[in-house]
């Protein structure tokens, strides 16, 4: 079975980078004769470091169209008239291409608003927003975002 694992967390990141990259580790090294792994990362410096641990990895790039529509993707309306319509990003045809059969996100992102014809499993990280806001990166904009995507990928997520 091949699986790709979908690292979209800079490394910056910090906690989510963190269990992202040990995932993707931990995978390819204890799973290798059971699955075949592939780390898909839209971030260069990911994929160069990567490549330093023999990671079997692909670097694309979100094309300007791609950026646009995850940027208006969290709004539920917009997402209703995208799928209606079969817009998809150009990640989930490389996906397809590739013959993928899951896809897994270590950490979430907008761009599960758009998986519509792999499976995906996920790890739900960072639930604390939930109880505190004390964190100055959670804003109440922030917030209903979180919530947003977590609602919609938890319903849809097939692990």
């Amino acid at each position: 079975m091949k699986i790709a694992i979908l690292f979209e967390t800079q490394t910056s990141g910090g906690g989510s980078f963190s269990h992202s990259i040990n995932t993707c580790i931990n995978l390819v090294k204890y799973n290798k004769k059971k699955h075949q792994y592939i780390v898909y990362t839209n971030f260069k410096k990911n994929y160069d470091q990567l490549n330093k641990l023999k990671i079997p990895c692909v670097y694309f790039k979100y094309n300007l169209i791609d950026k646009v529509l995850l940027k208006i993707s969290i709004i539920s309306f917009i997402r209703f008239f995208l799928n209606f319509f079969g817009i998809s990003l150009s990640i989930e045809k490389a996906l397809l291409k590739d013959k993928v059969n899951f896809i897994y996100y270590p950490v979430i992102s907008e761009s599960i608003f758009f998986i519509k014809k792999i499976d995906f499993f996920l790890s739900f990280l960072d639930t604390e927003h939930f109880k505190y806001n004390i964190f100055p990166e959670i804003s109440l904009n922030e917030f209903n975002k979180r919530e947003n995507l977590y609602l919609y990928c938890l319903k849809k997520a097939l692990l």
